[in-house]
């Protein structure tokens, strides 16, 4: 409270911000304030965020306070005139907030109480007068702040209820003086934003408490002060388990370093090795080279000398020859007949030059016939050598294909897998069964006997071996002392054949998901008890959250979606179905709050049916099931409250199996119910209890391989049945098989993976 003098002219101001200067779109102040053709003012924000109505081809907004249609200008927004008068009263009030305008107190004040007329004091939260006996009275019964009605210091009067004259300055109750207190201002009343809202994580006064949207979760908002310390605490919590795992990971490190210098002089070391044995190697060479260059030389000369002694042999006869015939010539020409009469005489000497003359030596003895013949070792130096190492004990050139992978066929437990080896660069090597062994590893890296044998073709062999629970495995050959490279082997989720059911991933701090999606490109839909709508990678990362649309208002009631043909998602809202993109643009509003066609109450479970468009939607508290068409006008409905046959109690999903028809999980009937496509009931199974193949507060329910998988909420579980409603297992209960706590939302990807969101636990389980 504060003295009657001031209580007016400060009124005054906060009156004139909240009715005349404050949006009703934001309800902010107003930013570049703009008319409509109505009169009505908004920011120029709001209206660029306001939805189009296009009649008869003409662009308009609707006025969000009086519905009329306004067309949109040329230019947009922008176009609509500025109001000056709001900007000019804006200025005056921003001018004047803090400034004391005297004013004459009324001429006939009475007490809100009992009607005196010595008032001296005006409360600003009750809005009330009251004269110096009503206030020790009303101070107790008033559950707002306020202060002694005479506005003196050192006299407030307090309670339980009461605190100490606001604005309330926090730092006091902090007990470290590292930590300041944000001290912003709030927009809307000007005052200490000294409160924090726990639902919409964002700091407030303490007038915005009993303001939408915070009315809605009051109890959320609690003092600025006792959110940083409890948040400080949280977040001192977490630190210490983050410092020892970064002190484990740094002394994981070390040997990592030393390791890598180990394998850096190693490496040097080798290199030095092979240089070494490079220049041995040449020094041979050279040394073999000069020697065969002196035996070449040696060679040659041999050849040369014999050949030269022949040609002399040849040259000596041959000018025997010619003194013969130059003899002869001369005496037939001078005709000199003592020359003639020795005839006899010369016959005997050209008769044994002729005959010594031996065809065969007229030819040379030595033939070109030198070569170089090479060693066969002389071929291994084309390479120096090889290289031995280690890759964790595998041999990174032998390497082992799968080529097929069949999983329980004709229903069978076993896994079998057809495969061939390769080595270096040869497509495939034949390897007697006597030299072979296959290695299979689970993920908890026990081993898994298996049988090979040989395939159909001479290259191929066949492995079989039964798994223990879906998941990674790692499949390798031992041939002789090789062993190959390890290959991956996927064992996706069957609830049939594998005796352990065990998660392959979990998603972790993901605030209290409630549904979700997959999209065919594995991007991950969740709605959470936070409003939101947060899109993760196929790996759990986050891409980006919503709490409202790009070109809507924000979530009210986010609890499940489905995806679309066009690569969009349909989710529930409080009281209507939204179509949004994956960028989240809002392309559809379905739906109201109501009973009617086409009205909703908290909508729950949202499935597509892919051969026929029909969406079916579990509308919670009008405990029926609603059937849209294609283009998501109504079809039809079926159910009402009760607990007989066809009726329900709070339905919460549905689900389609092969034949279209439409299982309805009845929650606080604890059952499900089986429907035709029209909605004639048909048959239904499960009751209340916590053993195999009873229900407790079932949730969402989804189909596979005509599987029904169901999350049970006080069982803390996933039971699976038969489409006939035969049990067949349940899985999950705080348990190394899953962990689950509260399960809700579930899903299959096109993988064959399903997906568990569990509320309590803020984790999302991959199987």
């Amino acid at each position: 409270m504060m003295t009657l003098e001031e209580a007016p002219e400060r009124d005054l101001f906060e009156e004139l911000e909240e009715n005349a200067l404050t949006c009703a779109v934001c309800l902010g102040v107003y930013e570049d304030p703009r008319a409509l053709d109505c009169h009505h003012v908004f920011c120029r924000s709001c209206l660029e965020h306001l939805p189009l109505v296009n009649q008869d081809g003409v662009n308009n907004l609707g006025c969000p306070t009086c519905r009329h249609l306004v067309p949109l200008p040329p230019n947009g927004v922008a176009g609509f005139r500025v109001s000056f008068q709001t900007n000019n009263l804006k200025a005056f009030v921003e001018a004047n907030r803090d400034r004391a305008v005297p004013v004459a107190v009324p001429r006939k004040q009475t007490c809100g109480s009992c009607t005196s007329e010595n008032v001296s004091g005006f409360c600003t939260e009750c809005r009330s007068t009251f004269c110096d006996g009503c206030t020790d009275l009303h101070l107790p019964t008033c559950t707002k702040e306020a202060t002694a009605l005479n506005g003196a210091s050192g006299t407030d009067k307090t309670n339980g209820h009461h605190q100490a004259p606001m604005p309330l300055d926090p730092a006091p109750l902090m007990q470290s003086d590292d930590w300041n207190v944000n001290t912003n201002t709030c927009v809307i009343h000007r005052q200490i934003a000294d409160m924090f809202c726990e639902n919409c994580e964002e700091t407030i006064c303490s007038r915005c408490v009993k303001r939408f949207p915070h009315t809605e979760h009051e109890s959320s908002c609690i003092p600025l002060a006792e959110a940083l310390v409890r948040y400080r605490e949280l977040l001192e919590d977490r630190l210490n388990p983050i410092n020892k795992e970064i002190d484990f990971i740094s002394t994981q490190l070390k040997p990592f370093s030393h390791r890598e210098s180990e394998i850096n002089e190693q490496g040097d070391t080798v290199k030095a090795q092979i240089h070494s044995r490079a220049e041995y190697l040449i020094a041979l060479i050279i040394e073999s080279e000069e020697e065969l260059s002196v035996k070449v030389d040696k060679v040659i000369k041999s050849k040369l000398h014999s050949l030269d002694e022949r040609r002399e042999s040849i040259e000596v006869t041959q000018e025997e020859l010619k003194n013969l015939k130059d003899r002869i010539e001369l005496c037939l020409k001078t005709g000199n007949q003592e020359d003639l009469l020795k005839t006899k005489q010369w016959i005997p000497k050209i008769n044994h030059v002729m005959f010594n003359i031996d065809a065969t030596k007229l030819k040379p003895s030595e033939v070109a016939d030198l070569s170089f013949v090479p060693d066969e070792v002389s071929d291994s130096l084309t390479r120096l050598g090889n290289l031995s190492s280690t890759f964790e004990g595998k041999d990174p050139s032998c390497d082992v294909q799968i080529l097929e992978q069949h999983l329980f066929i004709d229903k069978s437990p076993d896994v079998t897998l057809v495969l061939s080896v390769k080595y270096t660069n040869l497509p495939f090597v034949i390897i007697p069964l006597s030299s072979m062994k296959c290695i299979i590893k689970s993920s908890n890296r026990s081993f898994i006997k298996a049988i090979i044998s040989l395939g159909d073709a001479a290259h191929q062999y066949v492995v079989k071996f039964r798994p223990t629970s879906n998941g990674l495995y790692k499949l390798s050959l031992k041939i002789d002392d090789i062993e190959t490279e390890d290959q991956a082997v996927l064992i996706p989720f069957n609830p049939m054949y594998l005796p352990n059911i065990t998660p392959t991933t979990v998603m972790k701090y993901i605030r209290k998901p409630i549904g979700l999606a997959v999209a065919q490109d594995k991007r991950i839909i969740v709605l959470n008890d936070f409003n939101e709508v947060v899109i993760l990678d196929m790996h759990g990362r986050n891409i980006r959250t919503l709490s409202r649309p790009n070109n809507g208002s924000r979530f009210t009631s986010t609890r499940h979606a489905a995806v679309t043909s066009d690569g969009c998602f349909l989710m529930t809202d409080q009281y209507s179905i939204l179509k949004v993109t994956m960028d989240g643009q809002l392309l559809k509003t379905i739906g109201s709050k109501g009973n009617g066609r086409l009205q909703f109450n908290t909508p729950f479970g949202i499935t597509i049916d892919e051969k026929t468009g029909k969406v079916y939607v579990a509308d919670l508290l009008n405990h029926r099931i609603q059937v849209l068409n294609r283009d998501y006008s109504f079809s039809h409905s079926f159910g009402s409250r009760g607990k007989a046959l066809g009726q329900f109690e709070q339905p919460n999903g549905t689900a389609l199996d092969s034949q279209g028809n439409v299982f309805v999980s009845d929650t606080f009937n604890h059952r499900i119910q089986k429907f035709s496509q029209s909605g004639e009931y048909i048959s239904y199974f499960g009751s209340e209890g916590p053993n195999p193949g009873q229900l407790k507060l079932p949730e969402k329910i989804v189909i596979n391989n005509d599987y029904i998988y169901v999350t049970e909420h006080l069982n803390a579980r996933v039971s699976v049945f038969t489409t006939e409603g035969n049990f067949v297992r349940c899985f999950g209960k705080q348990s190394i098989e899953g962990g689950l706590v509260w399960p809700r939302g579930l899903t299959f990807d096109e993988d064959g993976s399903l997906y568990v969101c569990d509320f309590r636990s803020h984790c999302i389980f991959k199987y």
